[in-house]
């Protein structure tokens, strides 16, 4: 059985994600976002479909959770 990988956004910093398996989101870096993070959705690791704006693999995007506990993307600013 696969593990949920549950994605937080940054309350004030809306182009900012963590990615971790803690359905709390504690683990991610608190000095990253200056609000809170807050829970935008659930990601299934068994049927995986990593949205385009993560440019990694899901298999290199679970080893990085495995590795540090969360994975942080941050969306390029819009012009």
């Amino acid at each position: 059985m696969e593990k949920p990988i549950y994605v937080f956004q940054c309350s004030k910093n809306k182009g900012l994600f963590g990615l971790t398996y803690d359905s709390n989101g504690l683990n991610l870096p608190k000095k990253l976002c200056l609000g809170s993070w807050v829970l935008v959705n659930t990601i299934n690791t068994d049927k995986i479909d990593i949205p385009l704006m993560i440019e990694k693999t899901p298999s290199e995007l679970m080893k990085e959770i495995d590795e540090n506990g969360y994975y942080i993307h941050s969306l390029p600013p819009k012009l």
